[in-house]
C-alpha cells in the first residue's frame, strides 16, 4: 500500500489487519495523489509543483515521468498501459506506454 503525505510517500506491506511499515520514498515532497495498476507492479504519484513519479518495479525505485504541476493521474481501466495526467494551469497528457512517454491531448 502507498500512502501519500505532505512530506513524502510511505510504503506499507502485509494484510489490512496488520500493516507493516516498509520505508519512505520521495522524502520532502508533497504527494497530492496516487494510483496504481491492479495486479501489476506499476504505480504513479503526483507531486505538487514537481511532476508525476512512476514506479514499474513495485516501489523499489521511482522516476520522474512527467514534469510540471501535476494534480491528477488515472489509468485506463481497459488498458493499463494508457495513463492520463492533468497538469496546472490547464493541460491533459496521455501516455500509451505505462507512463514512459507523454503527449499533450489537444482540443
Amino acid at each position: 500500500m502507498y500512502i501519500g503525505t505532505d512530506t513524502g510517500l510511505s510504503l506499507l506491506t502485509g494484510l489490512a489487519e496488520d500493516w507493516q511499515y516498509e520505508r519512505n520514498v520521495l522524502d520532502g515532497k508533497f504527494v497530492r495523489a496516487i494510483t496504481s495498476v491492479s495486479g501489476a507492479s506499476t504505480a504513479y504519484a503526483c507531486v505538487t509543483k514537481d511532476g508525476l513519479y512512476a514506479t514499474w518495479d513495485g516501489g523499489l525505485s521511482w522516476e520522474l515521468a512527467l514534469r510540471g504541476n501535476v494534480h491528477s493521474v488515472a489509468v485506463d481501466p481497459t488498458n493499463p498501459k494508457v495513463v492520463y495526467s492533468g497538469v496546472e494551469p490547464v493541460g491533459l497528457f496521455r501516455a500509451e506506454d505505462a507512463g514512459r512517454g507523454w503527449t499533450e491531448v489537444q482540443g
